[in-house]
Formats: structure tokens, C-alpha cells, sequence
């Protein structure tokens, strides 16, 4: 059973359309060959929608491409090993963007998340996650007391957690330490008022303090 077949052009060494059956059924190359893999530049259509413009090396997506998904979505930058890896962009269809580092299809290393919303995040990612140090804009018309305010600090699986400070839009801060979110532990909060309470934070709200 022939699960595949070259229909116009070179699918040994040179440039090729290439039609699949069987598990690949409905998807189609259209591109560089070299010794009967895809190598060069090529396009990938997928019988689900998806589409792959870009580099190829030994037969998986390599280099830089560009790689537009059925619902709307789209990555823009660099790949290895058929994963994005490297630089690159991707464009969430429902208006949130990322730049920055990628690692084996995930983003990891440094980059900044743009969210639909009006919200940032710049700084360091692991696995998908923010991880490590970051820095979180929230928008100017963000509901609450994070409205237009900023916090600085250690991320752990997504969240706020160790040590950070928040810079809130009245001029008030705090500085010490966080959890899920939340101040947690030892921290300062400075009014803006020039008071300070200095002492143990519980599940965002202080506990004991002294005043200045």
C-alpha cells in the first residue's frame, strides 16, 4: 500500500510537493528536499488546519519558522528538534502575547508575557511558568488595590512567593515576603502617608506590627 507519493517536482534532492496517506492522511509538504528528507526551506500543511512555513532540517522543523495554528494562534521564531527553542514570538488568538526564551516547546529563560487585558509580566520562566525573578505591571484600570501597581520580586510555580515588593498607585509600598500571592511572613508596608508597619504578615492582611 502506497502511503505516500511525490506528486509534482524533486522529493529526493531538490524541490517537491509531497502528498500523505495513512496516518498522515490529508497533510501535505511542499519544498526543499535533500536525500529524501525535508531540508530547507518548506511548507507543512496539516489536514487539522495548522500550518509550518519555514526551515527544515533532516526532516523536522528546524531554524527559524512560523507556525499558524487552527484556532488562531500563532509562534513566530526559532525551532529544534520539530519543539520551539530559541527566540521566538507567540501570538495567543485571543489578543495575550509572549517574547522571549523557549525551551523544548515551552517558554523558559527570560521573556515578557503581554496579556489581552492590559497586564505584563517581564522576567524569567521555567517549564511555562514564571519562575524565578519578575516583574508584574497590573493595568491602570486593574480592579482593587492592585490598580496601575507593580510588583517586583520572586515567582514560584506561576505565583508570587518569596521575597518582593509591591509599588501601589497611591505611593504606598510593601517589601518582605510573599505566598500564592499574597503577603506572607515577615514584610514593611509604607503609606504613602509617611506611617510605616513593620511585622508578621498572614494570608495578605498583617497580624502584628509596629508603627512608626
Amino acid at each position: 500500500m502506497v502511503l505516500a507519493e511525490c506528486r509534482r517536482g524533486n522529493c529526493i534532492d531538490g524541490h517537491g510537493t509531497y502528498y500523505y496517506t495513512g496516518e498522515f492522511r490529508g497533510d501535505r509538504y511542499e519544498g526543499e528536499w535533500r536525500n529524501g528528507e525535508k531540508e530547507g526551506q518548506g511548507t507543512y500543511y496539516y489536514a487539522d488546519g495548522d500550518l509550518y512555513v519555514g526551515e527544515w532540517r533532516n526532516g523536522k522543523l528546524e531554524g527559524q519558522g512560523t507556525y499558524y495554528y487552527a484556532d488562531g494562534d500563532r509562534y513566530e521564531g526559532e525551532w529544534r528538534n520539530d519543539k520551539q527553542e530559541g527566540q521566538g514570538t507567540y501570538y495567543d488568538a485571543n489578543g495575550d502575547r509572549y517574547e522571549g526564551e523557549w525551551r523544548n516547546g515551552y517558554f523558559d529563560g527570560q521573556g515578557t508575557h503581554y496579556y489581552a487585558d492590559g497586564d505584563r509580566y517581564e522576567g524569567e520562566w521555567r517549564n511555562g511558568k514564571q519562575e524565578g525573578q519578575g516583574t508584574y505591571h497590573y493595568r491602570a484600570d486593574h480592579h482593587g488595590v492592585y490598580k496601575g501597581a507593580r510588583y517586583e520580586g520572586e515567582w514560584r510555580n506561576r505565583k508570587q512567593e518569596g521575597q518582593g515588593t509591591a509599588y501601589y498607585a497611591n505611593g504606598s509600598r510593601y517589601e518582605g515576603e510573599w505566598r500564592n500571592n499574597k503577603q506572607e511572613g515577615q514584610g514593611t508596608y509604607y503609606d504613602a502617608n509617611g506611617d510605616r508597619y513593620e511585622g508578621e504578615w498572614r494570608n495578605g492582611k498583617i497580624e502584628r506590627s509596629t508603627d512608626d
